[in-house]
């Protein structure tokens, strides 16, 4: 194989020179050592955890890793069904759509599934059912449980709530007076 001295002392415009460029290139590129799968796993692994991941997707992912990990559950107690996570996770996404939402802490209570936001003693909770309309609570922890008010549930009804709870950025920016 020619050394590169060789390949640049006969460089010149004959088409020879050029070849010796381009065998030159090609081997060396060639004989590079090249990444192991494990490697290839790796960077990929890091470029997927450099993906931002919503509020909203935390609060989703953490429903179903509740649900299916009977230890993250009091004892005893069943799973929330399908159709209770289906519906948790579309008015959280929904919610989300319509502005970022602050991370909620979900939990599951019997079939349940309730994302409960919390700012000092006020909360905003998300609380959906199998066998009865979806609600979203407001109140305050320090009151009894009975003033807490509940409404149905719909995303704009919790992005309203979230915003009296924690200030959320409008995306379009602030609105300015003239």
């Amino acid at each position: 194989m020619p050394t590169y001295q060789q390949i640049h002392d006969s460089q010149s415009a004959s088409s020879s020179g050029r070849l010796l460029v381009a065998a030159f290139l090609a081997t060396t590129f060639a004989s590079a050592p090249q990444p192991t799968n494990a490697e290839q796993h790796e960077a990929a692994v890091a470029q997927v955890q450099t993906i931002p991941v919503s509020a909203a997707d935390r609060i989703v992912t953490r429903i179903h890793e509740i649900a299916e990990n009977p230890e993250l559950r009091d004892e005893g107690e069943e799973a929330p069904s399908q159709r209770v996570i289906e519906v948790a996770s579309q008015l959280i996404r929904q919610a989300n759509e319509i502005m970022p939402i602050p991370y909620g802490i979900p939990s599951t209570f019997f079939g349940e599934v309730t994302v409960t936001w919390r700012v000092d003693s006020d909360i905003v909770r998300l609380a959906c059912f199998l066998d009865r309309p979806n609600i979203v609570q407001t109140g305050s922890i320090v009151e009894p449980v009975g003033s807490y008010r509940s409404e149905p549930a719909t995303a704009q009804l919790l992005i309203e709530h979230l915003r009296t709870l924690v200030p959320i950025p409008d995306p379009e920016g602030p609105i300015l007076a003239g």
